[in-house]
């Protein structure tokens, strides 16, 4: 019924054919008989109010906490105008991009409004574009109130695998973006861990495409069993188990940190085949502060 009204250019002669062959004589639907089923409908859809999924995204749950999205996003150049129309994207603190494409002294400046490029690792062995390549982007008003800021990357090669890791430290959090070829050698991958927890830092949030599966069924339990070692060494746990954000539901995209999570997940988006995952860190200050406000609030209500 709906494929064949769709090729209709006008309502005038159309007619529903009965199972006996006998035309059914079209009876249009009223608006103004308020008992009639279409007027009914129309009212229970102005009642019926569509909540979009990830709509809470938009807000914090505590006062300024820190939105922190990261996302294989499959070349950064082909995919920012989507960025730049989303509304979660537009919402987060950090966007954390892994697998950009980008290439060193390139002349595109990959701007997004709202945000600040602050830090990217991009090929500096090839001229041309290939699934290499690191960001952060931190959002302006977060920028606003920083008292300091530092940036940093790196771009470790062994013969054909690499890893692209791209960091700034706001006030001193640190967060940093990483993007490991597939098979990279554990060691390189090792490498680039220490060079991402040297740097000064009172909470951390590494995110990015490890290319390693962090699953129950991992092809390779070892290197999986190491990366873990070195995180939990450093105090860095992920809210994550077992999420697949690829089509093969491997589970090689994570966010680890030390900080408190208080909200996490996979968002669903329209930008590259991969999909987001975030994190909310609270400002634990204003976590405290709200506890205490309505301790008090409730403590004079029963006096």
């Amino acid at each position: 019924m709906y494929v064949a009204c769709s090729r209709a250019t006008a309502s005038s002669g159309l007619r529903i054919v009965a199972r006996n062959s006998t035309f059914n004589t079209f009876q249009s639907l009223s608006r103004s008989n308020p008992t009639s089923p279409l007027r009914m409908e129309l009212a229970r859809q102005e009642t019926d109010e569509i909540v979009p999924r990830f709509l809470s995204m938009t807000t914090s749950s505590y006062p300024d906490s820190i939105l922190v999205l990261s996302h294989n996003i499959q070349s950064l150049g082909a995919h920012l105008d989507q960025v730049s129309s989303d509304l979660v994207y537009n919402s987060a603190s950090v966007l954390l991009f892994s697998e950009t494409w980008t290439v060193h002294n390139s002349p595109e400046t990959f701007q997004l409004p709202g945000f600040e490029l602050v830090s990217r690792s991009d090929n500096v062995q090839r001229a041309a574009s290939s699934a290499t390549g690191a960001c952060c982007y931190v959002n302006e008003n977060m920028l606003g109130q920083r008292e300091s800021m530092t940036t940093d990357s790196i771009f470790l090669v062994e013969g054909s695998r690499s890893i692209s890791v791209a960091l700034v430290s706001v006030n001193p959090k640190l967060f940093a973006s990483v993007y490991m070829s597939p098979n990279a050698p554990i060691a390189l991958i090792m490498e680039s861990l220490r060079f991402i927890v040297q740097h000064p830092h009172t909470s951390l949030v590494i995110g990015g495409d490890f290319n390693v599966d962090f699953g129950p069924n991992a092809t390779d339990a070892a290197k999986k069993r190491e990366i873990l070692n070195f995180m939990t060494a450093n105090q860095l746990h992920s809210p994550f188990e077992n999420i697949s954000t690829s089509k093969n539901g491997t589970f090689i995209d994570n966010i680890f940190t030390n900080a408190q999570v208080a909200r996490s997940g996979k968002y669903i988006s329209f930008t590259s085949l991969r999909e987001p995952l975030y994190i909310e860190i609270p400002n634990l200050l204003q976590v405290i502060f709200q506890v205490l406000a309505t301790r008090y609030k409730c403590s004079n209500q029963h006096q």
